[in-house]
């Protein structure tokens, strides 16, 4: 196979490359200097033939777009490991040029699971060696499941001849390794039935188990709000609960995962960390047919503040609030004032939604809880 020619121009470096911006760092109690790269492998737990499954983490819009950049520049292949790796040394190059701070972290996303037979040992290791170059880097960041399917039946992914080669390159430098794992909720009717998920909670125990033997970080995403309201009720087994009741629902379920996600074991999975957010709708994503005929709406501002407020209570920095800017284009996202959502880029904000960004915003930058507090509001909040 003809190697493809990749230089700092090519179109899918540009794509690749999701710029910078400022994670929270466990280890030095403040935001550190990051890069976001992507690897366009895509997710094959939610593709089926080649095609996007959405009966499978129907929020999620992101292994389309990976496979719509392989479609634009690959004739919808995907590309061979060293191809796959030159890509991204190219891209990391372009990111590090842009750099305005010293990088202590670099997350690399590819749509799906890093460890799957997707993204094989050989690119695994590149992608490490080539961030490892950078000497100031303090923390690599990736995601994965903690098995998946393959010819009929089930291929751990956590295991040590996929661990044991990442960490020999990190250990010398002591550099850290946050795996992040999409458990989104506790229910395990929302979580399998429902988003499709396919993960038990047997599996996260023992995630979470072999993790901390490798001294590797574990992380879990949770969503607020992650399904039509059908659905809900369907997770609630209450099928006539009405949209406020769902919303109650889904703001004391988010809660309650992350107390279990966080809490050791045995009452709990014994993580690390959370990454928490409200599910906004994807443009392209299978949420948005929903969202489109009126099944669907975002939580509001005050839902994500409540869960949030008495998390950090809780649990303190442990649990941080993701920004919706660090997806995909969200075409609707948390308000307090328009029940179907603001656009991202907050143009159709009304009332206090500015104000609620900015506050999360500072809470994200500092971790101070006494931030969380909901800002006046003629509307919802009179002073």
């Amino acid at each position: 196979m003809t190697a493809l020619a990749f230089d700092a121009k090519h179109p899918l470096v540009q794509d690749l490359n999701g710029g910078t911006r400022w994670l929270w760092s466990g280890r030095k109690r403040r935001p550190a200097y990051a890069l976001v790269l992507y690897l366009t492998q895509g997710c094959q737990w939610g593709s089926q033939n080649g095609k996007r499954d959405f009966r499978k983490c129907r929020f999620c819009h992101i292994p389309s777009a990976a496979q719509y950049l392989l479609d634009q520049h690959n004739s919808g292949n995907q590309l061979a490991a060293g191809d796959q790796a030159n890509l991204f040394r190219h891209t990391l190059d372009e990111a590090l040029a842009a750099a305005e701070h010293e990088v202590d972290t670099v997350a690399v996303y590819n749509a799906g699971s890093f460890l799957e037979p997707l993204n094989p040992p050989e690119l695994r290791r590149a992608v490490f060696e080539h961030i490892l170059s950078i000497e100031s880097v303090q923390r690599i960041v990736i995601e994965s499941r903690v098995s998946t399917p393959l010819d009929d039946h089930k291929v751990m992914l956590l295991t040590d001849e996929a661990l044991s080669p990442l960490m020999e390159l990190l250990a010398p430098r002591n550099v850290e390794l946050e795996i992040r794992f999409g458990v989104e909720t506790k229910n395990k009717r929302l979580r399998n039935g429902i988003l499709g998920k396919g993960l038990s909670d047997e599996d996260l125990l023992l995630a979470s188990k072999i993790c901390k033997s490798y001294s590797i970080t574990p992380g879990a995403y949770v969503l607020l709000n992650p399904a039509p309201f059908d659905d809900m009720r369907d997770a609630m087994e209450q099928e006539r609960a009405s949209d406020d009741e769902v919303f109650a629902w889904a703001e004391d379920e988010a809660l309650e995962t992350i107390r279990w996600i966080l809490r050791p074991q045995p009452d709990g999975i014994g993580f690390s960390h959370v990454f928490f957010r409200a599910v906004s709708v994807q443009d392209g994503s299978g949420l948005e047919d929903a969202w489109n005929h009126g099944q669907f709406r975002p939580a509001n501002h005050t839902m994500v503040l409540n869960v949030l407020k008495q998390a950090a209570i809780e649990f303190g920095s442990r649990v941080e609030l993701l920004h919706d800017a660090e997806e995909p284009e969200m075409i609707k996202t948390p308000s307090n004032h328009v029940p179907t959502g603001i656009h991202q880029d907050l143009h159709d904000a009304q009332g206090c939604d500015v104000a609620f960004r900015t506050m999360f915003e500072q809470y994200r930058q500092t971790m101070d809880p006494n931030i969380l507090h909901a800002p006046p509001c003629a509307t919802c909040n009179p002073m």
